[in-house]
């Protein structure tokens, strides 16, 4: 059981007209956890992940941060304050260094600390692109800059929807070990959709939406 869970959705449904997507659908992730959700195609996993960070809203229910409940006024002050990405498209701005794609997120989210962020950097192992842009890098080396740009934003929970789908089995393997041995580090969850089964094995936890509710494949 998870007392004082950092993140609560409380009997969640969605729907698209005459469609069910999700249905009473609850759930608690503690701060620092790991979560991996699978299941087929149009399920709902990315829904899901819409409604928990905070950029969609249910047709019914509730979305709690550190047991207070968001209003969709709210949504765009806590996404700011708790929440970072990982996409399975790196969406780096082509036009600027990898140190500064980093930064002027960090900057925005008022945030930035470049003695974290050259750590990160050095710890994923690409700190000698820092100045290079991204067309100069790897597909690899471009995930693992957005999953340091994530982190380096100081979120509460990580939000990533397939973030090594368009990578090579190799890379996928270095981009997941690391964006979960990162946020470890600095005690961030994440919230993880996967197809790659090996990958969410590496979470702590391992949830598949069944029949528009979720089912505990694994919970440690």
């Amino acid at each position: 059981m998870i007392l004082n869970p950092m993140l609560e959705l409380r009997n969640i449904s969605k729907q698209y007209g005459n469609v069910t997507i999700l249905h009473n659908t609850n759930l608690l992730i503690s701060q620092g956890s790991t979560t991996a959700i699978i299941g087929a195609s149009g399920t709902g996993k990315t829904t899901l992940l819409n409604i928990a960070s905070l950029l969609d809203v249910p047709t019914s229910g509730e979305v709690y941060y550190f047991g207070e409940k968001i209003s969709q006024e709210n949504y765009t002050k806590y996404r700011k304050k708790f929440i970072s990405f990982v996409y399975q498209q790196h969406n780096l701005m082509p036009e600027f260094t990898i140190l500064e794609n980093i930064s002027i997120i960090a900057r925005m989210k008022e945030v930035y600390n470049e003695e974290l962020t050259l750590h990160l950097l050095e710890k994923i192992g690409i700190i000698e692109h820092k100045d290079k842009k991204p067309s100069e890098l790897s597909g690899g080396q471009k995930q693992r800059a957005s999953i340091i740009r994530a982190i380096a934003c100081k979120p509460k929970i990580l939000f990533a929807d397939e973030p090594t789908g368009n990578l090579d089995p190799t890379s996928a393997e270095v981009s997941s070990n690391l964006l979960i041995s990162l946020a470890n580090e600095q005690n961030i969850a994440v919230f993880l959709i996967t197809h790659n089964m090996e990958i969410a094995k590496k979470c702590n936890r391992i949830l598949q939406i069944h029949e528009h509710q979720l089912v505990d494949i694994r919970n440690e």
